[in-house]
């Protein structure tokens, strides 16, 4: 064989060669390029679930902290509603003209102990209306002549061994004690 026919038939052969490496090459590239594409698809897909996941969760608790402060702030204007409440309660009933305060009066004189010495320590405006209290009710209780500096009203029943305090001011924390559940429930 001529060598003219040798280069040629590498020459060919070569070119065949270099088709068959081109077209498997293409091959190769295309299969590596959907490959790379469902990869890229399943990752997209992954990605835009847990996008939604965060979202929904961010969501979730922007809500639940929305929902927790609307309750909250409700709850201290139920709060503030109840105390204005009390609050006129009492100086409807701390006017020491009013039949409220001297039937309080009365009904806190009536339920000190009957058998213990002691003293009613009280602010000056209301030594007059515990005087005429216990001379009605013919109770030997001794006022003393030391005033409470409090003008909410209400008294202080002292004895060697305890102190009583119904001041209208802690009188009244008391009722608010024993009846905001209830004040709370006629309200709301």
């Amino acid at each position: 064989m001529p060598l003219d026919a040798i280069l040629q038939k590498i020459k060919t052969d070569s070119e065949m060669e270099i088709k068959k490496i081109n077209k498997d090459g293409q091959k190769q590239l295309a299969e590596f390029a959907k490959k790379a594409k469902r990869e890229l698809i399943s990752l997209k897909r992954d990605f835009e679930e847990k996008l939604a996941e965060k979202k929904g969760k961010f969501l979730e608790n922007a809500r639940n902290e929305a929902d927790f402060r609307a309750k909250n702030e409700i709850l201290e204007k139920k709060q503030k509603l109840i105390n204005e409440i009390y609050e006129k309660a009492t100086k409807k009933i701390g006017n020491n003209s009013s039949e409220y305060y001297s039937d309080l009066m009365d009904s806190l004189i009536e339920e000190l102990p009957s058998k213990t010495d002691g003293q009613i320590y009280c602010a000056e405006k209301d030594k007059k209306l515990i005087s005429d209290i216990l001379r009605k009710k013919s109770l030997a209780r001794e006022i003393s002549n030391e005033y409470l500096n409090s003008n909410d009203g209400g008294f202080i029943f002292k004895t060697e061994n305890m102190d009583i305090d119904n001041t209208l001011k802690t009188v009244m924390l008391q009722l608010k004690e024993k009846t905001v559940i209830e004040i709370g429930k006629i309200l709301f």
